[in-house]
């Protein structure tokens, strides 16, 4: 059931990350209602009820366009994508008790296995995830983490596997 829901997982990443834009591409969209909003953003900080992020743009290198315009090369991107960053964006967004959060317990701090599939986490326990954050230097992982954002609020937070 465990590897079902990895395939899963790893489906909805393979699309959500190439959704994944900058904030300039975002604030240029038009704005609808319900629209949801995909960012790739590091985690400066988690609030009570707030997640405090700096926004960036994750280029694959399908993206030939972006890739001009920013003069990157297949050899800017061994690994198939760039994140381009140059400056810290900052933005506050909303959490509630239904947001979503899915990340890759790395150091074995939260489940006792060596299985690559049992590593994914997923729960809506602000508080675990927050407990995950804490095993990085300053609670702030050196990657960015996949968001996706309806009205101000965040409905799911997803780290990906970067190579």
């Amino acid at each position: 059931m465990r590897k079902i829901v990895l395939l899963w997982i790893m489906a909805a990443l393979t699309v959500g990350v190439t959704a994944c834009g900058s904030a300039e591409k975002a604030e240029a969209e038009t704005e609808s209602e319900s629209e949801v909003k995909s960012y790739c953003a590091y985690v400066i900080s988690l609030g009570t009820d707030t997640i405090e992020v700096d926004i960036a743009e994750y280029i694959t290198d399908e993206d030939t366009d972006r890739m001009r315009e920013l003069n990157l090369t297949e050899g800017d991107m061994p690994d198939g994508y760039y994140i381009y960053n140059p400056e810290e964006t900052t933005e506050t967004l909303h959490l509630t008790k239904e947001t979503n959060y899915t990340f890759i317990d790395w150091g074995r701090d939260f489940v006792d296995t060596d299985l690559y599939e049992d590593l994914l986490i997923s729960t809506t326990s602000r508080e675990l995830f927050r407990s995950y954050l804490k095993t990085y230097r300053n609670s702030r992982p050196g990657m960015p983490f996949f968001l996706e954002v309806e009205d101000g609020t965040v409905k799911s937070i997803l780290e990906k596997p970067f190579m």
